[in-house]
This record gives structure tokens, C-alpha cells and sequence, in this order.
């Protein structure tokens, strides 16, 4: 392994999200804009529990985590929570004022 390369921790949690997010917000009729999708995505990653990693070994053996059925269903009931709060509570229409 190169000495120099940087090592970053990453949240595999976070492609999880991802991949679930776009399919469960189009399924429940709320407004799909980027903004409220990143507000769904950080509510639901903000509810669950991070999963970092540094290395391969790690990521497979946290992927085998998180692909359990609870775990998922976990991931889900974070996603969809997220998405009853985001849909009554839109900030998308709020413009940004820029000083």
C-alpha cells in the first residue's frame, strides 16, 4: 500500500440511503427536488446509526450488516419517517437570501 495515499473513512450507510431514497420518495407523491431529496437524506442518516469503514475488509463485513432484513427494514422506517417530515415541512420554496 502506497504510505502516501490518504485514507478516508467513509459511511457505507450513505449509498444505502441513496440507492433506497429516490424509489421511496417518488412511491409516497412528496416533491422530488434535489433539495428535498438531500433534506431526506440527511434526516434518515442523521436517525440511524453511522457505519465507517477505512478498508475492504471492513466495507465487507459492514455491507454483510447491513444487508440483514432488520437492518434494512431499520433503513427504510429512517427513510420513510424522513419523508413524512421533509413532505410537511419543505424548505425548497424558501429563497435564499445572499448578503
Amino acid at each position: 500500500m502506497d504510505e502516501n495515499k490518504k485514507i478516508m473513512p467513509r459511511n457505507v450507510l450513505e449509498e444505502m440511503v441513496d440507492l433506497r431514497v429516490d424509489e421511496l420518495m417518488a412511491k409516497s407523491g412528496i416533491c422530488c427536488c434535489m433539495h428535498c431529496r438531500a433534506d431526506v437524506v440527511t434526516y434518515a442518516l442523521n436517525h440511524l446509526p453511522p457505519k465507517y469503514t477505512i478498508s475492504r475488509g471492513g466495507e465487507i463485513f459492514t455491507r454483510f450488516h447491513i444487508n440483514q432484513v432488520q437492518f434494512q427494514a431499520d433503513v427504510t422506517a429512517a427513510i420513510l419517517t424522513a419523508i413524512e417530515k421533509v413532505g410537511t415541512r419543505a424548505h425548497h420554496d424558501r429563497v435564499e437570501k445572499k448578503d
